[in-house]
């Protein structure tokens, strides 16, 4: 208890004032009782709680008393000969955060993505920033090595750990409630997408993340609904796949809600959305394309419902008939 509700939360709090001679005070102190208590404390819930707080070191303290657990170094031998899908059991969380530490040494891929499993099964007792600094870590710090082919190997794996714990059925409830995680997941899946399209390399992973960015974000799927969702960045990252209509479904989901509307931030992306998709529409013309016609049909509607959101007094008030009136003239120089 003492470990848990008094030197750890010192060490958050600490790193949070970015007081660095107090925060190592705070880090000598929690290592000190470690090394003198260890043999007594809960490694599961000490390690959980240092997770929480970000505290890598400590944890790194906390796995060398867990070398000299005997069940530790079963549990160790246990996931070192698994083959496929393997579950977590709390008792063990000292070995799977120790195969987490050596991801970057482990040469087996079978064997990595087994840990990424683990600690994907293990949320949030493993955190999303321990993979990722396992997975990422070197390519912030060095990133000449960082692109190296380990290097992606890693960041892939990191890619693939948060589809296990964001996975719509047989994830993790509370993962898919963090809006930055699931912001992140989808970030990555689009860009990925759009990465592998222009190398015209494997389509068909290429296609998955895609359909993993559109589970997010597209109110077709069904699975959208057991997410907490940043449509700000979806709206954008929809529009940097050129996924039009799926961006005019996301601003309509704007639209339905007035008090996100009134966001000036995202209803300022939502209305440059409609400038861009509306005028492409009109280039669309050229060449007798009605899908052009009926989405300038739709944009056009929106615009309707958007008039006269904000007040007098806001400059970002919409004038739909002025918006109308530059389609106008866009179509004239155009043609």
């Amino acid at each position: 208890f003492y470990f848990t509700q008094q030197l750890l939360p010192q060490l958050m709090n600490d790193s949070a004032a970015k007081t660095v001679s107090v925060n190592e005070v705070a880090f000598q102190a929690a290592k000190s009782f470690v090394k003198e208590y260890g043999a007594y404390l809960r490694l599961h819930t000490c390690i959980a709680y240092a997770a929480a707080v970000r505290a890598h070191d400590i944890i790194k303290v906390l796995l060398e008393v867990g070398n000299h657990d005997p069940f530790h170094q079963e549990s160790i031998r246990r996931f070192s000969r698994a083959s496929s899908l393997v579950f977590y059991e709390p008792s063990t969380l000292s070995a799977v955060v120790e195969r987490l530490h050596n991801l970057r040494s482990e040469t087996n891929k079978d064997q990595r993505l087994v840990t990424v499993q683990l600690c994907a099964s293990a949320y949030p007792d493993v955190r999303p920033w321990q993979v990722d600094r396992e997975c990422r870590g070197l390519w912030r710090r060095d990133p000449k090595n960082g692109k190296s082919k380990d290097g992606e190997v890693l960041k892939e794996l990191y890619y693939k750990y948060l589809t296990f714990v964001l996975h719509p059925t047989d994830g993790h409830e509370a993962a898919r409630a963090d809006t930055k995680l699931v912001t992140e997941w989808s970030q990555l899946s689009a860009r990925g997408c759009m990465n592998l399209a222009k190398s015209s390399t494997n389509s068909l992973e290429a296609k998955e993340k895609k359909k993993n960015f559109f589970s997010v974000a597209s109110k077709a799927s069904s699975d959208h609904l057991a997410y907490k969702r940043d449509l700000t960045a979806l709206l954008g990252l929809s529009m940097e796949l050129k996924e039009y209509l799926l961006a005019l479904d996301l601003a309509t989901e704007i639209l339905d809600d007035p008090m996100r509307a009134k966001r000036k931030s995202l209803f300022n992306s939502m209305m440059a959305t409609f400038r861009t998709i509306g005028c492409g529409a009109i280039e669309s013309f050229r060449v007798n394309d009605s899908t052009g016609q009926r989405t300038l049909k739709r944009i056009l509607r929106l615009f309707q419902r958007a008039h006269g959101m904000g007040s007098d007094s806001d400059p970002w008030v919409v004038d739909a008939p002025k918006e109308i009136v530059g389609f106008l003239n866009h179509a004239v120089e155009s043609f």
